[in-house]
């Protein structure tokens, strides 16, 4: 697992320093993520992976919507904003991830 500290988006970001320290496993999806430009892919596939439900289960109620919402926003604002304050992606990159993220 990664350690919050190590990131810079942590020491910037009051919100994703909170995020983090209230969900450590938070750390480590945003470090693998900020390794690679964010796709819309990825965002897709990891929106359907947190609202996985068994087979034959009821479907997400909206409660369960939102907090995978949630999750999914912190994860993809760290992802770009480490790469952003490491000096890895550019103002075309930011924006086409937080359109994708929209």
């Amino acid at each position: 697992m990664t350690d919050a500290s190590a990131l810079s988006c942590t020491s910037y970001s009051h919100y994703l320093a909170r995020a983090a320290a209230a969900r450590p496993a938070l750390a480590a999806q945003i470090a693998a993520w900020a390794a690679a430009p964010l796709s819309r892919a990825q965002l897709d596939a990891r929106l359907t992976a947190l609202l996985a439900v068994p087979q034959g289960a009821p479907a997400p109620t909206e409660d369960a919507l939102k907090r995978a919402l949630r999750q999914l926003r912190a994860e993809a604002f760290g992802a770009v904003a480490e790469r952003d304050l490491r000096g890895l992606a550019d103002v075309a990159e930011v924006t086409g991830a937080m359109t994708d993220l929209a």
